[in-house]
């Protein structure tokens, strides 16, 4: 019986764990869009930074940096809610001297919108890897890795090449290929925004982390716009207007402070269709016009 355990253990116990201990290796070690952000934090002269780009991938594609007139970069990042946005403030606001103004993101949906209550929950864990953010579940996004997520898909991507840095030197995303059919890609995508509206223990913290982070602005003398970014005609006429009222009333209330502006354009006149790459994202050209007016 002895002989049989050890023979076991040696020859299927050990291969799988070496497998699963490899790929764990493997993946922390492969660059990804946090990564690549991280090392961005590393090359820049945060000292000199006069403007942080937070929030999801609106203002990640909506703001560059580069055009905004003063120092500037862009921590904004796909699908990043606001309790990272706060985490990621927390961390470089004391390597940030000069910070002088905070622009985030506010869409319709982010109020009620928190990444480990969602369907890229997966990518907290590149939070606590790759910038070692500690929230109230770190220690399981950093031990715990990607042993829950091995699939084909990941199996494939394992075996791809990594991912190439798409972000230029100051963290602005411009290389998204156009979609084909905005309405297709507007019905998909709203519906993956059609947040639950009663989940006011989520409204209720993004609140008040939000506020606790505009409390630190405010004492610094640091101004905080919160942008609302345009959205392709498809998408607006699938959004709910009662949605919109809510977001609005988040705003409102964030408004409060005397050093928080709302700058809503949602809707703005002036874009086209050939400012968008897909219905709720705006192209270069669209991020320029976009900027400019912030």
């Amino acid at each position: 019986m002895k002989r049989f355990i050890i023979k076991l253990t040696l020859t299927i116990v050990v291969p799988v764990l070496l497998f699963f201990g490899s790929y764990e290796v493997i993946m922390r070690l492969r660059p990804n869009r946090w990564t690549y952000k991280s090392e961005m934090c590393e090359r820049v002269d945060l000292a000199g930074v006069e403007v942080l780009v937070l929030g999801n991938s609106h203002t990640l594609e909506a703001v560059n940096p580069s055009l905004l007139g003063r120092r500037a970069i862009s921590l904004a990042q796909m699908s990043q809610s606001y309790n990272y946005d706060c985490l990621l403030f927390d961390k470089y606001l004391p390597s940030m001297p000069s910070l002088r103004y905070v622009i985030m993101d506010l869409s319709h949906f982010s109020p009620w919108e928190m990444l480990e209550e969602g369907p890229s929950a997966w990518l907290c864990k590149r939070y606590a890897v790759c910038f070692g953010l500690r929230n109230h579940r770190w220690w399981e996004y950093r031990y715990r890795y990607y042993f829950s997520e091995i699939s084909p898909a990941l199996l494939r991507a394992l075996a791809a090449p990594p991912e190439a840095n798409p972000f230029d030197s100051l963290g602005f995303l411009a290389n998204l290929e156009r979609c084909d059919d905005m309405e297709l890609d507007a019905e998909k995508t709203y519906m993956v925004h059609c947040v639950d509206t009663l989940r006011r223990d989520i409204y209720d913290t993004n609140m008040a982390m939000l506020d606790r982070m505009i409390d630190r602005c405010e004492q610094r003398g640091i101004k905080v716009l919160f942008v609302s970014t345009p959205m392709h005609e498809a998408y607006r006429r699938r959004v709910e207007p009662r949605r919109l009222e809510l977001a609005s009333d988040f705003a409102g209330k964030l408004c409060r402070h005397g050093n928080v502006r709302w700058l809503d354009l949602y809707d703005a006149p002036g874009f086209v269709d050939s400012d968008f790459v897909n219905s709720d994202h705006l192209s270069p050209q669209g991020a320029e016009k976009c900027t400019e007016i912030v």
